[in-house]
């Protein structure tokens, strides 16, 4: 992608962790960094499944807010 699509990509990625809770962010980040879900659950508790879905549950939270997917509600 050119610059700018880069640009955009990072504002987006910042706008959705700003909607994240802290807890929400560090799996986020972790991940990020190349952690496996058991290592996530080993670091901050609970089980990689659960973590997981927190995860996933907290994306598909926020993705409407960003124009990411349409907003179930609204379909």
């Amino acid at each position: 992608p050119g610059p700018d699509r880069v640009v955009e990509a990072r504002e987006l990625l910042a706008r959705l962790r700003e909607r994240l809770s802290a807890e929400e962010r560090e799996v986020a980040d972790r991940r990020a960094d190349g952690q496996d879900w058991a290592a996530v659950a080993a670091a901050m508790g609970g089980t990689p499944e659960a973590r997981r879905k927190q995860l996933a549950r907290a994306i598909d939270r926020v993705a409407p807010d960003l124009g990411l997917i349409e907003d179930a509600d609204d379909a």
